[in-house]
């Protein structure tokens, strides 16, 4: 099938595959589909969506996939590791997705810059028993502008994280107490467009931040923050295009449920 630029398969569970070699494939979807994905030498393969009930590790180092782009890890629910020895295993990558991934709980053999040294777009979501990751090294990620953490309710951050200045877009989402990275995790941020806080527990950020480390910033949205106590006042976002603070009981210093500019809800 030399001709082949896109193949998908799904729910064939009984598939047992050496390896799989398509050297035209562009796009590639494998849902519960046995050990297809196991061993994969696909070099013209740019997208690559992978789901499984069944796998509990995937080895990296077992794709051979040079122009991958675009990287989607979904629904394995009995996955718990992600691992690779192979240093620039995914030189072109751009955007990296690990969603519903229920039983992983470090992601630390991954996210390094020597495996995704061109990734511009991070998204962890939904993985319910992930502890931690490796945020002490984001700040090697020299070409990343998009990172969100959502829906990882037990993620510890006393490791600390720090951020490449290059960043654009900052999200968390119901992602444990993030009060000991927030705001010191804001620093240097000059290209920071959009910030996103929902459920952030503890957090207070001073006035100062919005003028002194995100000179940039047009958008901010802070959802259900239950102890925000503070965010330095109006006059502190004066700057901020487009502001939502909601349901965020205990501040002081804005009037409660303030919005300016755009009053619709970007999904989260």
């Amino acid at each position: 099938m030399r001709c082949l630029d896109e193949l998908e398969v799904v729910d064939c569970p009984d598939i047992l595959s050496q390896r799989l070699v398509l050297p035209s494939l562009k796009s590639l979807k494998v849902v519960n589909s046995g050990n297809l994905a196991h061993n994969i030498e696909c070099c013209s393969l740019t997208y690559f969506e992978f789901s499984s009930k069944h796998v509990n590790s995937i080895t990296l180092q077992m794709w051979s996939v040079p122009a991958l782009e675009e990287l989607c890890i979904s629904g394995c629910t009995s996955l718990t590791s992600i691992g690779t020895d192979s240093i620039g295993t995914f030189p072109s990558l751009i955007s990296l997705t690990v969603s519903y991934c229920n039983k992983l709980s470090t992601l630390d053999d991954f996210l390094t810059a020597e495996h995704l040294p061109a990734v511009e777009k991070i998204t962890i979501s939904g993985c319910c028993e992930l502890l931690s990751l490796p945020s002490e090294r984001f700040g090697s990620f020299h070409s990343l502008k998009d990172f969100e953490v959502k829906w990882c309710d037990s993620m510890n951050w006393q490791r600390g994280l720090v951020l490449p200045s290059c960043l654009q877009k900052l999200s968390f989402i119901y992602c444990g107490d993030i009060s000991i990275v927030v705001p010191s995790c804001l620093q240097n941020l000059e290209l920071l467009v959009s910030l996103n806080i929902y459920f952030g527990l503890g957090i207070t950020i001073p006035g100062n931040v919005w003028w002194s480390y995100l000179p940039s910033l047009k958008e901010l949205t802070i959802n259900c923050c239950p102890n925000l106590e503070s965010i330095g006042g109006e006059e502190a976002i004066a700057k901020v295009e487009d502001v939502k603070v909601r349901f965020c009981r205990t501040i002081g210093d804005i009037k409660p449920d303030f919005i300016r500019g755009s009053p619709y809800w970007k999904e989260i």
